[in-house]
């Protein structure tokens, strides 16, 4: 198995109510390397537009790029 993963992942949505929280990512890969299962890894890349579009509705995508830009102005 290739698991895609870098220890910034442990500080997404840190101290935000949501599933993907940094405690789970960390349990979840822990328990990946206690499996034997976390060997080989593939480099974390921010995905393509493109990429992003295959899972999520362009308005969906359009949505957080306004929340990026309003947070880049702060």
């Amino acid at each position: 198995m290739i698991v895609v993963y870098d220890e910034l992942y442990t500080h997404h949505l840190r101290d935000v109510g949501h599933p993907e929280s940094p405690d789970r990512v960390a349990r979840v890969a822990a328990h990946l390397q206690a499996q034997g299962l976390f060997g080989e890894r593939e480099a974390a890349r921010d995905a393509t537009d493109e990429e992003l579009l295959s899972v999520h509705p362009a308005a969906y995508l359009d949505r957080v790029n306004v929340g990026f830009a309003k947070l880049q102005m702060l």
